[in-house]
């Protein structure tokens, strides 16, 4: 999954803890935003069980991210059923938003097709339709026919719109991603790939995260700069491997880093297959 806590926090929910520094969901906030994922979940933890709802929802996006933490599909449940049941006291209308966001990739992720359409739906409401992760998400399932007929124009479209409501850059990333990754040759489009991505790259801020080093490698693969390629996968190894003390899943992701620069240094384009899916929590990258 390409990183999400990180732009779901810089989205409107730091705001709600602005000030708030020295409580425990507010270093958790701090600790992510440093990329120590693992330290931070204690404190989300702690936090979710005295009463944050907030907290709860983050610590179930993380244990559903599969990034720096193994994925783990009850624990995210676990505390998304907490969330579920405590008051928000706080943060109003941004809480709800994410409260939605969490239901809906919750549904996606746990393997029951039968809760996909519901997921689908939930995001298709009028209330999110200028919500940047939403747009995302819902864009995803179109893209893939998932809880929702398959339709790869729509599917673009909500990218595009994810893209204009969104303050960073996310969203082009995400769809910059698919335009190299998706399994349908019919939807992927390197060039806008490329052209995405050199905006992107005026950001101060990226890279920022070693997935942004592996998307920038995959669309110089996709447009047959395979130098490019190498280079910043082996940037992205390099960003990995410093964050491996706060990772307790460093080894699954250098094995899948690894093995996109193996494909790159074999002059290979890599990009997944008609049979894998967005939502596999299991997964890191399938990279064969």
């Amino acid at each position: 999954m390409i990183h999400t806590i990180k732009s779901l926090v810089a989205g409107g929910l730091l705001l709600a803890t602005t000030g708030c520094a020295t409580t425990d969901t507010g270093r958790a906030i701090a600790l992510l935003e440093e990329d120590r994922d693992q330290e931070a979940l204690v404190y989300l933890e702690r936090s979710a069980q005295a009463g944050s709802k907030y907290a709860a929802l983050l610590a179930s996006f993380l244990y559903l991210s599969g990034d720096q933490i193994p994925a783990d599909f009850d624990s995210a449940e676990k505390y998304l059923k907490l969330a579920r049941s405590l008051e928000d006291v706080h943060q109003g209308q941004v809480i709800d938003y994410f409260t939605v966001l969490a239901e809906s990739q919750w549904m996606f992720y746990d393997g029951d097709p039968a809760n996909d359409e519901t997921a689908a739906n939930l995001l298709r409401s009028d209330n999110y339709a200028d919500y940047a992760p939403a747009l995302r998400l819902l864009g995803t399932a179109y893209g893939f026919g998932i809880g929702v007929e398959r339709n790869h124009r729509l599917s673009k479209l909500l990218y595009e719109r994810a893209i204009e409501h969104d303050d960073g850059s996310t969203a082009k990333s995400h769809y910059a991603w698919w335009l190299v990754a998706h399994p349908d040759e019919n939807y992927r489009n390197p060039p806008h790939s490329q052209r995405l991505l050199n905006e992107i790259m005026t950001d101060s801020e990226w890279p920022d995260h070693p997935i942004d080093y592996k998307i920038t490698a995959a669309i110089f693969a996709a447009n047959g700069d395979f130098d490019q390629a190498l280079h910043y996968q082996g940037e992205g190894i390099q960003r990995l491997k410093v964050l491996e003390d706060n990772s307790a899943n460093f080894h699954r992701q250098l094995a899948s880093y690894r093995c996109l620069e193996r494909a790159y240094g074999h002059r290979i384009a890599w990009h997944y297959e008609p049979e894998d899916t967005p939502f596999d929590y299991h997964a890191i990258t399938p990279c064969r």
